[in-house]
């Protein structure tokens, strides 16, 4: 739970006022939420902030989760209905239950049967509790045998994921949120923790404040609130953190190569170089060793004088841009400081997203900066579970949980032997490629898509191509699933109304790899209903025989049809999905406990309104414990690959961090005196040891251009040290650069925080924040209209001067949470920065 001793609610509503808005209104208040409720379990950021609304810290998006107008909520499923029958161009009209599952099964099974596994897709998010998450993903995985998932967080979880697989050997976070107070210099890395994360920004201020000695750097290609606080602020160009980091690199291996522990080095590191653009397979990037003096050559260009005009912002004096740069390195180079560095978007959106990440790790690892306390090194995502949910338990196009992939034999059949079903049920085909899902949109091959947690019709860059396409094809059937009326809900051809978090048991677990148990607090809104429950209930309309009989993935590619193993487990043709996958033999132990039977649990007991779900029958509950069961099952993944979970019982009284093993939380992995794994693998008295298996662990020798030896090493317990090619910058002189930021306010695309009456009332649309310089040059005034245009797309936005984003020339930002905005209508990608700027007029429509 977040709570702290020394900075208080109040203390922290004092803070809230440097953070001016546009409306007289501050960001803060401390007047009570509507609907005041004891708990919250926020998933509005990757912190994962809970606890009691009385006494423990929230930022204001916290605190709006009982300040949402119940007017906007979707009461009921919504079918697209004409003369009293479903047409794609009919009215919304309401329906029960049952209607829309019916419909919804009878597309799922009819598009499978025609089109194959990819015919039915699926957007997900890290919005899910981990529960939920598991019980969707083994649904579409093992149900409809589909691997056609689209998760709108792999734009900044993947990066992450992908170097720490290629560096460490396995996935997830390093260090942990505790890391600030026994830091002795934290750095952020294009983040506006302030605005993005300030309930941990508010961790920062509190050491600061009981450390005189402690000193927060921001890295930041603008001025925004996060510098008011800050020891040091270093300002650079966008898209020049490469050029930084390999100064860095270079820097500390020029000062310190006779420091450093040559036997440490060779028996736990190598030096390697990485080609980030080229997949040898799956989430192995093309990679191979080179001697340390290949290494060191590679960083040779790269000097203060050759960086400096490549990075430095227009408005830093370069004589004291130099003097900063100078005493970042020396602290990097200084052995008997800690440092954490803590970085998200700004970093992980960029192209060579995958680069930075691993030069990071590579600069804390050489820097021997890791796997202890002080240390941390955090990649920070949108949502709480973005971490649990999107990575670790594999809901990506080609992942299974624990770091297990779809390509592989044997990682399917663990997966079919936990689920108990027959060998062959997973599709084995999928790539690394996370667009995959909007490809076969675009080309007709899928045509039934559920959107889970996910508004991507606003999110996701450039699907303005895939809008049109789901709008005029009469073939493709749209789920989604929601609490408020969405743009993609609005598009939709169902919309099943959905529990909130507090509507329901659930389970999160933030960037801190702390998991925390929620108990129900409330009924559901009206007929809405949690995604758990509506991914069970459609499972009871779709028999094995409607999906299991399948021969081929597509024209080209046969799948195991596996009807004819069902006698082997006693199945029958038409059992359902619900049957084999949720409510089994091993179901009927997970009977509630004494301390839960009066507790709310509307998926295990029912509730008191009248819900008709499967044969218009009311549904009184499922009468076990189906969320305990779904934990325990989901655990057997994790359970001795490093990634052990706390048993149920246990995290219902307590928050934990996993890995959990011998009743023990691992807060620093790889450290043999914290770390089992670490532990058990070293022999002699390792300061440090990396026991992950993935990214390449046998590796070729080469020089920086070329491998010149096919001969695989074994890299046993040992990290790798990265170097990379140089990215090229983007550079278009007549243009603007967007950044595309985030307010505090708001979250991503608003879908929640706009039916915030108290939100709303402060900050109720996007601004396309400029200089002072642009405004003038522009003939602006504060709310005038602006043209944003690019590829023969435009939006239209007032602009405004702010010195809360205080931009530099040539530079706009914008936020997406508006509903007067669609940034994907503009941004091809989430790396795509530029974009033409003009005074909008009746003429230029």
């Amino acid at each position: 739970m977040l709570k702290y001793s020394t900075m208080k609610r109040r203390d922290f509503i004092k803070l809230s006022a440097a953070i001016p808005t546009f409306t007289p209104s501050l960001a803060f208040s401390t007047e009570k939420p509507i609907n005041e409720t004891p708990k919250i379990n926020c998933n509005f950021c990757s912190v994962g902030c809970h606890g009691d609304l009385k006494k423990d810290l929230f930022c204001i998006k916290g605190y709006s989760n009982f300040d949402l107008d119940s007017k906007q909520r979707i009461k009921t499923p919504l079918l697209r209905m004409k003369d009293g029958k479903f047409d794609k161009n009919g009215k919304l009209t309401p329906v029960t239950w049952d209607k829309a599952f019916e419909i919804m099964s009878f597309k799922a099974r009819v598009t499978t049967q025609k089109f194959g596994p990819n015919g039915v897709g699926l957007f997900t998010s890290g919005n899910l509790g981990v529960v939920e998450s598991y019980a969707l993903n083994k649904f579409f995985r093992a149900g409809l045998r589909s691997n056609n998932i689209y998760n709108t967080n792999h734009y900044t979880a993947y990066p992450s994921m992908v170097a720490s697989v290629q560096v460490f050997g396995n996935d997830g976070v390093y260090g942990n949120f505790e890391d600030i107070f026994k830091s002795d210099i934290t750095i952020s890395w294009g983040s506006n923790l302030a605005e993005t994360y300030p309930v941990l920004f508010s961790k920062i201020l509190q050491k600061q404040s009981n450390d005189p000695h402690f000193k927060f750097i921001n890295i930041s290609t603008f001025k925004n609130k996060t510098s008011d606080f800050a020891t040091l602020n270093i300002l650079i160009q966008p898209n020049s953190d490469e050029y930084l980091l390999k100064y860095l690199l270079k820097s500390f291996l020029e000062k310190n190569e006779h420091k450093l522990d040559w036997n440490l080095i060779k028996r736990r590191f190598i030096f390697a170089k990485l080609h980030s653009t080229n997949h040898t397979k799956l989430d192995e990037l093309e990679q191979w060793e080179i001697s340390y003096k290949e290494y060191k050559k590679s960083l040779e260009p790269y000097t203060l004088e050759y960086i400096v005009d490549k990075i430095k912002a227009q408005s830093e004096e370069k004589e004291s841009f130099i003097k900063k740069l100078k005493l970042l390195s020396d602290y990097f180079n200084n052995f008997d400081l800690n440092i954490s560095s803590l970085w998200s978007a700004g970093i992980n959106k960029q192209k060579n997203a995958i680069n930075l990440n691993v030069l990071l790790y590579s600069l804390h690892l050489i820097s021997n900066k890791h796997s202890r306390p002080g240390c941390a090194m955090l990649s920070l995502t949108g949502q709480s579970n973005t971490l649990m949910s999107t990575t670790i338990l594999g809901n990506l196009t080609h992942r299974l949980p624990a770091n297990m992939y779809v390509k592989y034999k044997e990682h399917r059949e663990k997966c079919e032997n936990i689920w108990n079903i027959p060998n062959g049920t997973l599709n084995p085909e999928a790539n690394s490629d996370q667009n995959q899902l909007l490809e076969n949109i675009q080309t007709n091959k899928t045509k039934f898509l559920w959107i889970v947690g996910s508004n991507p019709y606003k999110s996701t860059p450039y699907l303005k191509v895939h809008i049109n396409n789901l709008n005029n094809n009469q073939d493709i059937f749209v789920v989604t699933s929601d609490y408020f009326l969405s743009e993609s809900a609005k598009l939709s051809d169902l919309i099943l109304p959905t529990a909130m978090p507090f509507e329901k048991e659930t389970i999160h677990c933030n960037n801190d790899r702390k998991l925390h148990f929620t108990p129900q607090q409330k009924e559901p809104f009206e007929k809405s209903m949690s995604e758990l429950w509506q991914v069970l209930e459609l499972s009871r309309y779709i028999e094995l025989q409607d999906v299991w009989n399948l021969n081929k993935i597509d024209e080209n590619t046969l799948l195991v049809n596996v009807i004819g193993q069902l006698n082997i487990f006693n199945y029958e043709p038409n059992d359902s999905l619900y049957r084999i996958l949720f409510n089994n033999k091993r179901t009927k132990r997970y009977k509630l406990n004494n301390k839960n039977k009066n507790h709310l649990n509307t998926e295990v007991k029912g509730d008191s309104r009248d819900i008709l779900a499967h044969n218009s029958l009311l549904f009184f509950g499922y009468r076990y414990y189906i969320q305990n069961y779904l934990y325990d099952e989901m655990s057997k993944f994790f359970m001795g690959v490093g990634y052990d979970l706390p048993p149920f019982d246990k995290l219902q009284n307590q928050d934990y961090s996993w890995p959990y093993i011998y009743n023990k939380e691992i807060k620093y992995r790889f450290n043999p005196h914290n770390d089992f794994y670490a532990k058990k693998a070293s022999q002699l008295n390792d300061q440090y040891i990396f026991y992950g298996n993935m990214g390449g662990k046998t590796i070729s020798f080469g020089n920086f251009q070329k491998i010149t030896s096919e001969d695989k090493e074994e890299l046993k317990f040992r990290a790798k040290i990265f170097t990379t090619p140089h990215s090229s910058k983007e550079k278009q002189k007549n243009s603007f650069y967007l950044h595309q930021i985030k307010v505090l306010e708001h979250v991503n695309t608003g879908t929640i925080t706009n039916n915030s009456k108290h939100l709303s009332s402060i900050l109720n649309q996007s601004y396309c924040y400029m200089s002072k310089h642009d405004m003038k040059a522009l003939s602006l005034k504060n709310n005038d209209l602006v043209l944003l245009s690019k590829h023969k797309n435009s939006v239209v936005l007032r602009a405004i001067y702010d010195k809360r984003f205080d931009l530099e020339k040539k530079h706009l930002a914008i936020a997406n949470y508006g509903n007067n905005i669609s940034l994907n209508h503009i941004v091809t990608s989430l790396s795509d920065s530029y974009v033409e700027i003009q005074k909008w007029t009746q003429k230029n429509v």
